[in-house]
Parts: structure tokens; C-alpha cells; sequence
């Protein structure tokens, strides 16, 4: 089956979620969170946060005729040893799911497609 996703966000969208306690969390997967948590700039936490979002969103949109459902939390958006992003799910799937995030000043944009 064949999917693809794209969404684009403003990143000055997420600036109250980095100072709000853990709302971020309905976001992020636990694995995201350690990354976010130890990032120290503000513009840079926001970056990433609205880069995860427009992901996850270009996720879904990618498998929306799949019948699976995910949340925020259950799919990870994480680099790999190379840097690349890799895709992954909480619980087993057979999906497969190529993503990449690009980033200018006002907005996150990304593209997901299933493979």
C-alpha cells in the first residue's frame, strides 16, 4: 500500500507549549521527550517540537488509508547513527514509513511516505 503525507506548521505556534509544564508530552513519545528535555534554547525546543508535530501529522495523513491509528505520543521521529530520521511505532506493525523535516525561520515542514 502506498501513502504520503505533508504538513507545514509555524513554529512560533509551539512557543506556549515549551513553557507550559509537559504539555509537550501529548506531542512527544517518551524518546523525544529526553531529546527535547535536554535541548536549552528556547527557539531550538521549539523547533524541534513544531518539526515532531508537522512529522506525526504528515504521518498520519500518509496512513490514513491504512485503517492503523496511532497517537502523538505512540510514533517516534528519531535520527539514527547516520543522522537520518527513522520511524518508529509503540506497538508491532508491519508499516514502514520514510519521513524528513526541513525548517525555515517562521515554519516546520515535513513529508512522510509510507513505503
Amino acid at each position: 500500500m502506498n501513502g504520503l503525507g505533508v504538513d507545514i506548521v509555524r513554529i512560533s505556534r509551539f512557543g506556549n507549549l515549551i513553557l507550559e509544564s509537559k504539555k509537550y508530552r501529548k506531542i512527544l513519545s517518551d524518546p523525544e521527550t529526553e531529546i527535547f528535555e535536554r535541548l536549552t534554547k528556547p527557539e531550538r525546543r521549539m523547533e524541534f517540537l513544531a518539526g515532531r508535530f508537522a512529522a506525526k501529522e504528515a504521518i498520519f495523513k500518509a496512513l490514513s488509508k491504512t485503517g492503523e491509528n496511532f497517537t502523538f505520543p505512540e510514533i517516534s521521529v528519531l535520527g539514527d547513527a547516520t543522522g537520518a530520521l527513522e520511524v518508529t511505532f509503540a506497538r508491532e506493525t508491519k508499516l514502514r514509513v520514510l519521513v524528513s523535516i526541513s525548517h525555515s525561520e517562521e515554519n516546520a515542514v515535513a513529508v512522510a511516505v509510507l513505503n
